[in-house]
């Protein structure tokens, strides 16, 4: 089994990215709530659409536009097989699209 298996080293599974802490792009940690600064620093690992929408929704209450939040966020995204850029984007829309209609 093992030797069939290592017969296609290309469809082993790729290791996640390692997440390192950043500085924020554009904007300051003054700018932001103590709580995102930080998580966004740390990574989102889990609960990703629900994550991404709820900081979202937070930047989208401070008055970012959704595009300005993707451009904030992009360098903490790390495309996966099974959350891609699109729909990463979209969650981002539905959240602000969710606080613009609240």
């Amino acid at each position: 089994m093992i030797r069939w298996v290592n017969k296609f080293p290309d469809m082993k599974p790729k290791d996640k990215p390692v997440r390192e802490k950043r500085d924020l792009p554009i904007v300051s940690e003054g700018d932001l709530p103590d709580w995102l600064y930080r998580k966004l620093q740390d990574g989102v690992d889990s609960e990703r659409n629900g994550t991404w929408f709820k900081y979202s929704c937070a930047m989208a209450n401070l008055g970012f536009e959704s595009d300005q939040i993707v451009d904030i966020f992009d360098r903490f995204y790390f495309e996966e097989s099974d959350f891609d850029r699109k729909e990463w984007i979209r969650t981002i829309e539905s959240g602000c699209k969710t606080v613009q209609e609240n």
